[in-house]
């Protein structure tokens, strides 16, 4: 009697094997996705914080907000009056462009507060 698997067992365990990398490989991209998706919406949160931080230093911007102007501050202006420090890389969203993204701020009458968007600059 020979020892050894049949043709029937290898293919079963090809299938199996196939079955369970192509699996494993969409878990992994997966969870790409959403690490790419949360390190984009910290992005978003670290422009609004540094907008945050320009505004409450900048008294000019202040008045501007404060009689009923919308302003928008880019990327590029956060970056130059030393609020960002380096370049922030756009990892999967494109609503997210390092190059056309704003902060959009204006005054909240109301509850005296600022709201601050996310938005295009063109």
């Amino acid at each position: 009697m020979k020892k050894g698997f049949t043709l029937v067992e290898l293919l079963a365990v090809i299938v199996i094997i196939s079955l369970l990398s192509v699996l494993a490989y969409d878990g992994i991209l997966k969870k790409g996705n959403e690490l790419k998706d949360l390190s984009n919406a910290r992005y978003r949160e670290l422009l609004k914080t540094s907008a945050k931080m320009y505004v409450n230093a900048k008294s000019d911007v202040q008045m501007k907000l404060k009689a009923g102007q919308t302003i928008k501050i880019s990327y590029k202006e956060l970056q130059e009056a030393g609020y960002l420090s380096e370049d922030l890389k756009n990892l999967n969203n494109s609503n997210v462009d390092v190059n056309s993204s704003c902060i959009q701020v204006e005054y909240k009458y109301n509850d005296y507060s600022y709201i601050y968007t996310l938005v295009n600059c063109n």
